[in-house]
């Protein structure tokens, strides 16, 4: 409903004179109205064919909540009614205002900016808007608080990153006076790979095999490293 309302509300835009005909006039017009809500309305989304990057454990609160909001977000283009709109927003306003309050403290007041869903029907009553306007309206009063989620995650990641980045360099550091394998494996990026052997297979006795489990140091040496 708000792509819809973005689209009539960009074909009431005066058109602008030209020498191309009517047809093409009203061509231009319905592209650019089209265009504009999408840019408008729709989530904007990212596809990349690189790996996914790994979300770190001590982030995962921040992330869950930028996902949850923009899951809302999505969902209110499938909301027809002022009903339909206190129903959805009554289900996802109070655990978002938990999650939000007990990860941002200081930030109270960002999220008190918010329609309290006990105000949301006397607020659309005084406002005297049709649905789809209100719906709009509702919808821009959500940016702030997406802006900053995706500012935070933002931030933290490269925080994050920063800090994996120095322990690594202090680790290589350390190896470099302390384990100069470790060191040289560290700086070619190599990896040390191992095939442990935990059985053997004795068959040089005919007719009486035996399979060795608890391998003592005799066997151990037959263990091959790979590098």
């Amino acid at each position: 409903i708000l792509f819809t309302a973005a689209v009539n509300s960009g074909l009431k835009n005066p058109a602008l004179p030209n020498g191309d005909g009517h047809l093409n006039n009203d061509w231009h017009r319905l592209k650019s109205a089209l265009l504009n809500a999408a840019r408008c309305t729709f989530p904007k989304r990212v596809i990349s064919l690189n790996k996914p990057q790994a979300v770190p454990f001590e982030l995962r609160p921040i992330i869950h909540l930028s996902h949850k909001l923009d899951h809302y977000i999505s969902s209110l283009f499938r909301i027809f009614s002022i009903s339909d709109l206190y129903f959805s927003w009554n289900r996802f306003f109070p655990s978002f205002y938990k999650e939000f309050t007990d990860l941002f403290i200081d930030q109270s007041a960002l999220i008190d900016i918010l329609l309290n869903p006990a105000l949301l029907y006397s607020v659309f009553t005084s406002l005297n808007l049709d649905f789809p306007t209100f719906l709009i309206k509702f919808h821009i009063s959500l940016r702030s608080i997406k802006q900053f989620v995706s500012g935070k995650v933002t931030v933290e990641f490269y925080n994050h990153k920063q800090v994996v980045m120095k322990a690594a360099i202090a680790k290589r550091n350390s190896n470099f006076y302390e384990d100069k394998e470790k060191f040289i494996c560290s700086s070619l990026n190599r990896e040390k790979c191992s095939i442990v052997l935990d059985r053997v297979l004795i068959t040089n006795i005919p007719g009486n095999p035996q399979l060795l489990i608890a391998l003592d140091d005799t066997v151990r040496p037959l263990c091959t490293d790979i590098v």
